[in-house]
C-alpha cells in the first residue's frame, strides 16, 4: 500500500530574496530638449500614460521624418507588447518636406542618439537607432549651441513630447525625448514569507 505525504516548498535561494519589483523613473529628459522657447504650434505628448508605460510594455515601433531646410514632420508608431496591439501612426507637423523614410525598431531595439541644431524651427535633426539613421541637413540652425543626447546606462527612450503645427504647411517646432531610467531592483517578501 502506497502512502503519500504533503509536498514541501522547495528551498530555493531565489525565493529567500522575495519577489523582484522593477523601479523605473519616467520623465522628459532635459538634455534632449530641442526648440526655441516660443509657443509656435500645439503641444503633444505620449499617447499613453507615462506612469504605467513600462508595466504595460509600450515601445516605439517605428519613426519617420519629412524635411527640407527644416523638419516639417515627425511620425511615430507605438506598440504595446503586452496586448500585441499597434497604435495608429501619429503624425506631428505638416507634409511639405521630402520624405526621408521610416526606421523600423524591432523588439529590443532602441533610439541611441539624438542630435539637433535649431533656430525658430528645428533646422537639423538626426535620430540614430539600432536599425538605422534618420537625418536632414538644414543649415540655418545655431551651430554654437547644438543639442546632443545619448542614452545612458539602463535607459530607453519611450517616445517624444513637443510642439508642432499640424497644418499642411506646418512644421516641428520643439521636441523632447521621454526617457525611462531603470533603477536597482527591489526585492519584496512573498506572501506568507517572514519579512
Amino acid at each position: 500500500m502506497q502512502t503519500s505525504s504533503v509536498a514541501q516548498d522547495p528551498d530555493l535561494p531565489c525565493l529567500r530574496l522575495g519577489s523582484p519589483r522593477i523601479r523605473v523613473d519616467v520623465q522628459a529628459e532635459p538634455r534632449s530638449f530641442i526648440g526655441a522657447k516660443n509657443t509656435q504650434g500645439q503641444p503633444f505628448d505620449l499617447p499613453f500614460d507615462r506612469d504605467t508605460a513600462i508595466q504595460k510594455r509600450y515601445r516605439i515601433a517605428s519613426i519617420g521624418m519629412e524635411a527640407g531646410w527644416r523638419v516639417d514632420q515627425l511620425r511615430i508608431s507605438y506598440e504595446n507588447l503586452e496586448s500585441h496591439e499597434s497604435q495608429a501612426r501619429i503624425v506631428h507637423g505638416g507634409n511639405k518636406g521630402n520624405n526621408l523614410g521610416d526606421i523600423q525598431l524591432g523588439p529590443g531595439k532602441k533610439i541611441s542618439e539624438i542630435y539637433s541644431e535649431y533656430g525658430t524651427s528645428i533646422d537639423q535633426l538626426k535620430i540614430d537607432a539600432d536599425q538605422g539613421v534618420l537625418e536632414n541637413f538644414g543649415t540655418k540652425g545655431d551651430r554654437q549651441h547644438p543639442v546632443h543626447w545619448q542614452y545612458g546606462p539602463n535607459q530607453i527612450a519611450l517616445g517624444f513630447s513637443g510642439r508642432s503645427d499640424d497644418n499642411p504647411a506646418g512644421a516641428l517646432y520643439a521636441l523632447q525625448a521621454i526617457v525611462a531610467t531603470f533603477q536597482k531592483i527591489d526585492w519584496e517578501p512573498i506572501d506568507g514569507q517572514d519579512s
